[in-house]
């Protein structure tokens, strides 16, 4: 595994190009972060090298193989050869789709992330997992292509607008809710949803400690697939009709059903379920929850990574801090699951 460096200080950012050996800067963006993003970095970090730009559109439409293969086009037709470096400045489609670019292209050329939202920053940017959504299901396609160096800079964040940084809020919840207890009691207390330097480095390091455990996914990494069984299918079926979902918020709902699932099989105990509903829904309070029907979200939830024969698999919590990992929920329990998180959320 080769572990990412995090570089938090804008003053140390000049100083990666010296350590650094490359042919060529190539920068990702997409139309907001080169309008809004990419000045901000030219100036503090790219400064006068010169570089090539390669451009892609905003949202998840753009996670597709069909945009892979027009940005590779690029990069061949610009003659980038293999000790390129790709700069992906964005939010977490810039980083998995140019991540998954990079590790395909010439068989791999290395990344540097500047993640541009929470989100990106707590959860797409760290481990190593890039990928392109196929046949309507998300991250079918991808590979494990850790950037050499991840570039926090909070001041980006606010070129965001408040949906998006409620959304990205989401992945530090499940953070806390499968590795830290106190930190949990942290994020309620305080109920900031904007959140601290320091509470977005937390929640990169819980991330962190995880992967290094379990670099690829086939044990305790699992655990960060607490609320994703149920919140991919929501964000994967919302995207086919007119209330589509950021990814945040879809997995907001997803934690809350699958933290119901918990309570039925893995033990989690009510009180602690209340709590986790309670600050969920206070926090997305204006999220609608999609209105489609039931297939159409098991069809989703069968296409899920981790399902094995057994059935489908969900990466459950047992009590704040400690996760179930492999647990298998019939079709019945889920659609139990999400019939009350329907009800609830329309309360």
């Amino acid at each position: 595994m080769i572990e990412s460096k995090i570089i938090t200080a804008t003053s140390n950012w000049p100083e990666l190009f010296d350590s650094i050996g490359y042919s060529e800067l190539v920068v990702l963006v997409d139309e907001n972060t080169k309008e809004m993003c990419l000045p901000y970095v030219v100036e503090h970090l790219i400064q006068e090298r010169k570089f090539t730009l390669i451009e892609t559109k905003s949202g998840e439409s753009s996670k597709e193989i069909s945009n892979a293969e027009r940005l590779w086009r690029e990069l061949m037709d610009a003659n980038i050869d293999r000790n390129a470096m790709l700069i992906c400045l964005g939010g977490g489609v810039v980083c998995d789709l140019g991540g998954y670019v990079a590790s395909t292209y010439k068989r791999g050329i290395r990344t540097m992330y500047i993640p541009t939202t929470n989100l990106a920053m707590c959860d797409a940017s760290i481990g190593g997992k890039t990928g392109v959504n196929f046949n309507g299901i998300k991250n079918q396609i991808g590979t494990f292509h850790p950037p050499t160096h991840i570039l926090v800079e909070v001041e980006l964040l606010k070129t965001l607008d408040p949906r998006h940084v409620i959304s990205g809020y989401a992945e530090t919840i499940k953070h806390a809710l499968i590795s830290d207890p106190s930190f949990w009691a942290t994020l309620i207390e305080k109920n900031d949803h904007s959140m601290s330097s320091n509470g977005i480095l937390r929640s990169m390091q819980i991330k962190r400690d995880i992967i290094k455990e379990d670099y690829l996914d086939t044990g305790s990494r699992q655990a960060l697939n607490f609320g994703h069984t149920v919140g991919h299918a929501i964000e994967s079926a919302s995207q086919e009709g007119t209330n589509s979902l950021l990814h945040g918020e879809a997995i907001a709902i997803g934690m809350v059903a699958e933290s119901y699932l918990a309570t039925k099989l893995a033990g989690l105990e009510m009180d602690s379920f209340e709590a986790i509903q309670a600050h969920i829904m206070d926090t997305y309070k204006g999220v609608q929850f999609p209105v489609i029907d039931t297939e159409t979200y098991l069809s989703h939830m069968r296409q899920d990574k981790k399902n094995t024969r057994s059935g489908i698999i969900c990466s459950l919590i047992s009590s704040i801090g400690t996760p179930a990992l492999s647990v298998v929920a019939m079709e019945s329990e889920l659609i139990d699951a999400l019939e009350f998180t329907k009800k609830a959320w329309s309360r």
